[in-house]
């Protein structure tokens, strides 16, 4: 028959009887905790005193360290207590709040190292609209998530070990472990094996594939799209003129580097560059043309007189850029009636 006696206390097996030799032990760990502690309070109280610090970098490395103050409290107190001690038992319940200090403060750590590498790639790719995405309200709420994923993780998992009753208080480590913590039951821990491989891979696969999509971006909006209709309308000049002396290619460059920079300040959700507005101005050429033809069709139905249907903002834009002469040419092969030209005109008035 299984044991069903209720445990109260865990006994950590892995500490070996050194004799005197503990207290050497003893102070060594403890000068570590005292220099894990002074070592964190010190950059947070330099980080939170100086305001040339309250920077995303190390506001992110301010939550590292407080981090650290949280996990080696979770540590350290139960290690001196055993190591002087001659039982080296723990209760319960101390074991339980132990197993969650270390894991939550596991997964946090990891959680501000990716939030710290997100920061330095934005830094490093995008410098000139790095201070318009690292926001004050956005850095506080990647520390947040940070923080808020590993204890909402782990406490489901600390529930479902709570319910487990236990068969066994021999633990081979110098502190509680839960993987060990779940051997020791009597009852099936089928749920809580499904429920740790689940979020293994929820934890491991999102950044995976974050990394397979990144370079994915979404699809312009109407709203961009006429600004970037309007921008190349402002340096059409430059853009649409022939090769000379005051129009080179490094000058054409040069004003998609501007357009795309004024698209990033304005939208700064989705960072775009030069070649991507290029590319999407050569879209709306088509969406354009192909608007204005039906504009001609629709025109041709009404006898002559102005279609029904306006033309939208970004067609007409556009065909302010290209002109009479190219939009008869591309789209219309047999030409533009006078008819549909009046009413283009009419319109843009």
């Amino acid at each position: 028959m299984q044991n069903l006696t209720k445990i109260s206390f865990i006994i950590l097996t892995a500490y070996t009887d050194v004799g005197h030799v503990k207290y050497l032990y003893f102070t060594i760990l403890l000068a570590l905790y005292v220099c894990i502690i002074f070592a964190n309070v010190l950059v947070i109280s330099v980080i939170y005193l100086d305001r040339a610090l309250h920077e995303p970098m190390y506001l992110f490395l301010c939550s590292m360290c407080v981090n650290e103050l949280y996990g080696s409290t979770g540590l350290f107190p139960c290690l001196f207590v055993n190591l002087i001690s001659d039982t080296h038992e723990i209760s319960l319940t101390y074991c339980y709040i132990q197993i969650y200090c270390l894991y939550t403060y596991g997964v946090t750590e990891f959680s501000n190292i990716a939030v710290m590498s997100y920061d330095r790639y934005m830094s490093i790719c995008y410098p000139l609209q790095y201070h318009t995405i690292m926001t004050p309200k956005r850095v506080c709420l990647l520390i947040l998530m940070a923080w808020l994923l590993s204890f909402c993780i782990f406490t489901v998992t600390f529930s479902m070990n709570v319910r487990l009753q236990l068969c066994g208080n021999v633990m081979e480590k110098v502190w509680c472990d839960n993987y060990l913590l779940v051997r020791l039951s009597c009852s099936n821990p089928t749920l809580n094996n499904i429920y740790g491989l689940c979020m293994t891979v929820l934890v491991i696969c999102p950044p995976t594939k974050m990394e397979k999509t990144r370079n994915r971006k979404p699809n312009w909006t109407e709203e961009q799209g006429l600004l970037l209709a309007q921008l190349v309308n402002e340096h059409k000049g430059m853009l649409r003129g022939k090769f000379g002396p005051t129009v080179t290619s490094q000058g054409k460059r040069r004003a998609w580097d501007t357009i795309f920079q004024t698209i990033n300040a304005s939208f700064p959700l989705v960072v775009r560059t030069g070649d991507d507005c290029e590319k999407r101005w050569y879209v709306l050429q088509s969406k354009a043309k192909d608007e204005i033809a039906a504009h001609k069709r629709e025109s041709s139905l009404t006898g002559g007189g102005p279609p029904a249907k306006r033309l939208s903002q970004v067609a007409d834009t556009v065909f302010q850029v290209l002109g009479h002469s190219e939009v008869s040419v591309t789209v219309l092969p047999t030409g533009i009636d006078t008819s549909m030209m009046q009413a283009l005109e009419m319109q843009q008035r």
